[in-house]
């Protein structure tokens, strides 16, 4: 398994304070696009409705978080709210958030709602579309879970890292501390 960090260079342009991914979703082999492990999983548990791979995800991630020294940087989890559809028996994200926050014995807050219907980030073809698509699109259910807490923003994906980005924006606008991010 690759365990790579969010380029500090990113991190330092956004909300972020840090953060990691289990590994890449996609490698290129022989010029073809080939999910990774990780990848497949991921896909078969938001696509394919399976959701016994939130656990074995979770487990993964609360092994990554251990080893790279991540656990004692936050105190409680979020999740950011997933794009609807129809297709899905849940959203994937809070799920995997709960099941994440079983393994390393941490609180989950439902501390983010969108405010508004966001279009798939994998539909959108520039990082400006994809910036636009979630402006302003998140909020903070409760201020007061969050004042002067240390938060890991949890995702499925990080590709430009805008949702991230605006998510960690609205969560230190009301008051966390910090921010990190395990998508």
């Amino acid at each position: 398994m690759m365990i790579r960090d969010i380029p500090e260079n990113f991190c330092s342009r956004t909300y972020l304070n840090g953060g990691c991914a289990l590994a890449f979703h996609t490698t290129v082999f022989q010029a073809e696009h080939v999910r990774t492990d990780i990848g497949e999983r991921v896909y078969r548990f938001k696509y394919g409705n399976d959701l016994a791979q939130a656990d074995l995800l979770a487990a993964q991630a609360a092994k990554v978080l251990e080893e790279k020294g991540y656990l004692d940087k936050f105190e409680v989890v979020a999740a950011v709210p997933g794009t609807w559809s129809r297709e899905r028996a849940c959203d994937p994200v809070p799920l995997f958030a709960e099941k994440l926050c079983d393994q390393i014995e941490k609180s989950c807050v439902p501390a983010l709602r969108k405010t508004r219907r966001t279009n798939p980030q994998k539909a959108m073809q520039t990082l400006e579309q994809k910036l636009r698509n979630v402006r302003d699109a998140f909020a903070v259910k409760n201020p007061n879970m969050l004042a002067g807490r240390r938060v890991l923003l949890v995702d499925d994906l990080f590709d430009s890292g805008a949702t991230l980005n605006e998510c960690a924006k609205v969560l230190k606008q009301a008051g966390a501390q910090a921010v990190y991010a395990l998508p």
